[in-house]
């Protein structure tokens, strides 16, 4: 199943905090009738701007080829999924969101650790890019509660 095909978890809307519906095409809330647009697969779930402090999204495209081989994150991701499998005794059925998926390294481990995925969401477009090509799944671009309040 690809990811187009495969239903999102119930998202809420940024700006009134209602459930959302959401199709292939994007999503509407229930209350306040905002519409979020799907762009090149991405549900783009934001109210106010994209992007955070603190980060560079031009490091994207470095992080995601030094973590395929550096140490720490190939520990951190085995240390990661033995504290999941620890944690959680039906992990291998009950699909992970990932919040705030960087690159994807995480996530593509975790999936290929036979860990079922839900999907995931970033702040960054760059970074949601990157994720796309590594794993199939449901991606929805979020701004970290900056939310527009009426």
């Amino acid at each position: 199943m690809t990811a187009a095909a495969r239903p999102l978890p119930p998202l809420a809307c940024p700006r009134c905090g209602a459930p959302v519906a959401a199709s292939r095409d994007g999503a509407a809330c229930t209350r306040c009738s905002s519409s979020y647009p799907t762009k090149d697969g991405v549900l783009h779930l934001v109210a106010g701007g994209v992007g955070a402090p603190g980060f560079d999204p031009h490091y994207f495209p470095t992080l995601a080829a030094v973590e395929k081989e550096h140490y720490w994150f190939a520990t951190r991701r085995e240390v990661v999924r033995d504290v999941l499998r620890g944690a959680v005794p039906d992990l291998g059925r009950r699909a992970l969101f990932d919040l705030g998926c960087g690159s994807g390294g995480q996530l593509q481990f975790l999936g290929e650790s036979g860990v079922p995925l839900a999907g995931a969401c970033d702040v960054y477009p760059e970074s949601l890019e990157i994720v796309r090509r590594r794993v199939d799944v449901p991606l929805v671009l979020v701004d970290e509660g900056r939310a527009i309040r009426s």
